[in-house]
Parts: structure tokens; sequence; C-alpha cells
């Protein structure tokens, strides 16, 4: 099974009703401990990805920051797109502060398209590069960080698997 999370969740649970002892899963979006409890088990076993950002459950000071920031703020840090709106403020003050003073859209533009390390205060899990690439607009990701679920844990892997841009012309 291939699925978004709650598709993924409906699935799992009606195949688990069903007498499935193991249903193995890739669930994107999967990063809320609160999902995995609500589902009561059926995603044990499951494969897990965030959308573009480091697992949550790492214990990083940089996680530590954006999980205690939007719990200060009242909003659950674990919301599937909470963490790209974080990344992309980041990425918005970094372009404004590099644009200097009374910065132009134009001036905006030509700093971030500069940018070819992009990591969001490391909670990208590799390097974005906004330079001319393979597009116009920079690179695509190359890595992503995959988490499996253990019972009620979310356990992420040792390190994001990451691969290489291929020529397609």
């Amino acid at each position: 099974m291939i699925a978004p999370l709650a598709v993924g969740e409906s699935l799992a649970k009606n195949l688990k009703s069903l007498g499935a002892q193991s249903i193995p899963g890739m669930v994107s979006g999967l990063i809320d401990p609160a999902a995995v409890l609500e589902a009561d088990g059926a995603f044990d076993g499951a494969v897990g990805v965030p959308y573009g950002f480091v697992p949550l459950q790492l214990n990083i000071p940089e996680v530590k920051r954006y999980v205690a920031g939007m719990a200060a703020a009242g909003a659950n840090p674990y919301s599937s797109f909470a963490p790209l709106g974080y990344i992309a403020a980041d990425l918005m003050i970094a372009g404004l502060s590099a644009a200097g003073q009374c910065p132009t859209r134009d001036d905006f533009i030509r700093i971030e398209r500069g940018v070819t390390d992009y990591t969001a205060g490391n909670m990208l899990p590799g390097k974005i590069s906004f330079a001319p690439g393979v597009t116009p607009d920079g690179d695509p990701a190359k890595c992503s960080w995959f988490i499996t679920v253990r019972g009620d844990s979310l356990l992420p892997d040792t390190g994001p698997t990451c691969g290489q841009l291929l020529k397609t012309q």
C-alpha cells in the first residue's frame, strides 16, 4: 500500500478489521504521533515520509525550537504542512535580510536565485539550490528522511536517504 495519511489510515484499519496481521505500506505525511495512536496499531510497520522536512522526532536543537515555538503559539507542530510554512517563512526572512534595506522584488528574487545551499536551519534533509540548474528555478530536493512505525512510536531512520539527479535529455 502506498497512500496519503487519511487514505492509508482508513485502508490499514479496514484491512486490520478483516484479519490482516501486517499491512506493509508507505504513508506520505505520517509525522503526527497522535495519528499513530488513533490508528490503534494499524500503522505498525508502515514507513512514512514527511513532506520535505526532517522528522520532528529528531532530538536536535532546530526541531526542538520549531516544536516549542509552534506549541507556544497554540498550534500543532505535527500538522502535515505546518513545518513547510515555517520553512517558507525562514526562507523569506533570509532572503529579505540578505537583500538589504528597501529591496525590490527583483532584488529579492536575484538574492534567492544565488542560494545554492539552503537548509532552513537544518529543517531540511538535504541542501536545496535555487540557482538555475535542472530547472530555471533550481534543483529538486535530492533527500528524504524516512520514519518507521513500531507500535505507537515513530522512529526516524539514522539519516536521510539521498539520490542523484538524472539527466533526462
